[in-house]
């Protein structure tokens, strides 16, 4: 047991860096592996598992997968209300997490009462947030003269000139990168590319 609780939380770590560098279809393959040895070692409803679903909140709001980031960030939070209570400091990054996970998926109503939630935990983050969503017309939504699912052309990029000219399908905004997921012809990744660069 000892050992399985070293080789998930090793995984855990490895699976942040390799997030943070690009890589969260791998980070998400480690964290699954950590789940797996959590649940079993402690159960469904423990901390540390609740600390596996966040990350795999986040991973999946860096692969533009709102749905998931949103479902990890509900699973996240409901365990940590249950050991920390509904107004702990705890709670405030995942919070974040799941009000842009709302945003992902186009759920207003949510966001804003998470972000109201937050503001009674902390304050300075609700009014980023909400600074965010003014500065993008009341909420943080697609930018303007965009839709999912529209086609579209890559063009000036600068450092991934071989993507310049090649079609693709708007898959989902991602707000913390200010960039949409394209899914581009051809290839079997997506990429994370700016409204300008479309």
């Amino acid at each position: 047991p000892r050992d399985n609780a070293s080789i998930a939380f090793t995984l855990v770590n490895l699976a942040k860096a390799i997030g943070m560098l690009g890589d969260p279809n791998k980070a998400i393959e480690l964290l699954e592996r950590a789940l797996e040895i959590r649940l079993r070692q402690y159960g469904a409803k423990h901390r540390e598992v609740g600390v596996v679903y966040g990350s795999l909140a986040i991973q999946h709001q860096r692969l533009g997968n709102g749905t998931k980031a949103r479902d990890y960030g509900l699973k996240c939070l409901e365990i940590e209300e249950e050991a920390y209570g509904p107004n702990h400091q705890e709670l405030v990054a995942t919070l974040v997490n799941l009000s842009n996970a709302y945003s992902m998926t186009g759920e207003r109503a949510k966001r804003e009462d998470t972000v109201k939630r937050l503001a009674g935990l902390d304050p300075k983050m609700a009014l980023r947030l909400g600074a965010m969503d003014a500065a993008q017309g009341g909420y943080s939504s697609l930018p303007l003269g965009f839709s999912l699912g529209e086609s579209v052309v890559v063009h000036g990029l600068s450092g991934a000139k071989e993507l310049n000219g090649l079609r693709g399908v708007i898959k989902s905004w991602i707000p913390a990168k200010s960039r949409f997921e394209i899914k581009l012809e051809g290839r079997d990744e997506t990429k994370a590319i700016r409204p300008e660069n479309l």
